[in-house]
């Protein structure tokens, strides 16, 4: 029997000893907080998330989210399909060692490792997508209201 993820409490240090990378889709109706973003809740993430250490022995995810959402437009508040597709490097380390330090990599984002040593990959995904949603589209604004702006 397959043993269920907890993608709200992963360890870092555990999947570098289990097998380097997480596959798995995510419905949007799933990611709660990023739905409140859409034009609704239809459509999936996929994610692929791999892990390595890199120097400061901190825990370096690089992870790709691609799928389709329906963004509703700030101009025409009309409902649009974007496909969605990135990929991020992010340092995950504890407790903020690193930035207390003063050695915070600044090539990479961070997350800081809660004290039981696990962050939630959920909440990682949202953010991601959040910050680099389009706020319009151009070509039907144009031509649904008839006008640029």
């Amino acid at each position: 029997m397959t043993r269920q993820i907890d993608y709200t409490k992963l360890n870092p240090r555990k999947i570098l000893r289990m097998a380097p990378e997480i596959k798995h889709t995510f419905q949007v109706s799933e990611l709660e907080r990023l739905s409140s973003w859409l034009a609704d809740d239809k459509g999936a993430l996929t994610i692929c998330c791999q892990f390595k250490i890199i120097p400061e022995n901190s825990v370096l995810m690089t992870i790709e989210i691609n799928g389709q959402l329906n963004v509703l437009c700030k101009r025409c508040m009309s409902a649009f399909a974007f496909n969605w597709s990135s990929t991020s490097d992010i340092q995950l380390d504890e407790e903020g060692d690193n930035i207390v330090e003063g050695n915070f990599d600044e090539l990479y984002e961070s997350v800081t490792l809660a004290h039981n040593g696990t962050f939630n990959l959920i909440d990682v995904v949202i953010d991601e997508v959040i910050l680099g949603l389009p706020e319009t589209h151009q070509e039907e604004c144009v031509h649904a209201l008839g006008h640029e702006f």
